[in-house]
Order: structure tokens, then C-alpha cells, then sequence
């Protein structure tokens, strides 16, 4: 593999562990992750790395912005209680 790869695929760990471990709040880890790659791409000048137009080019897509929008909703029932109690209602409380 080469080196563009590589640092790709550490900035996919990277996120994921941030994610697992709840480091920074859940919808910013991932756009830190793109900048950080967008970002290289024009530090370094490789074209196998992705590029500030790819970045954009990403929200053209509106499945994608679905599901962008709601992985945001999603973290602000969680963080408001709202999942607690649709979830209780639903499966009961644990015994």
C-alpha cells in the first residue's frame, strides 16, 4: 500500500477509537477527520488523497445529507434523554 493509504486508513482508526471513547462530541470527530485529509492532500500535493472539491463534491449527494442530517438528531435525542425514554416505553426497564 502507499503512504497516502496508510494515512488514511490511521485517520479511520483515529476516528473510530475518538468515537468509541466519546473524546470530542460525535458529529465533529468525523469533519475533523476530512479536513485533516483535505488538508494534506493540499500540503502535500498527492492526488490519491482527497481534495477540497471531493470534500464538497460529497454533498451533492442528498442521501448523504439524510444521513447526515440525521446522525445529527440522532446525537441530540441521545443527549437531550428523549432516546431514554422512547427506548424504555418500547423495551421496558431492565430488571
Amino acid at each position: 500500500m502507499t503512504w497516502e493509504a496508510w494515512l488514511t486508513l490511521l485517520t479511520i482508526v483515529v476516528i473510530f477509537v475518538a468515537l468509541v471513547r466519546n473524546r470530542a462530541p460525535t458529529d465533529f470527530v468525523p469533519m475533523v477527520g476530512l479536513t485533516f485529509l483535505v488538508l494534506a492532500e493540499t500540503l502535500l500535493g498527492s492526488e490519491r488523497l482527497p481534495g477540497a472539491a471531493d470534500a464538497v463534491a460529497v454533498l451533492s449527494n442528498s442521501k448523504r445529507i439524510t444521513v447526515a442530517v440525521l446522525f445529527v438528531v440522532l446525537v441530540g435525542l441521545a443527549q437531550t434523554g428523549a432516546m431514554n425514554r422512547v427506548a424504555g416505553r418500547l423495551l421496558g426497564r431492565p430488571t
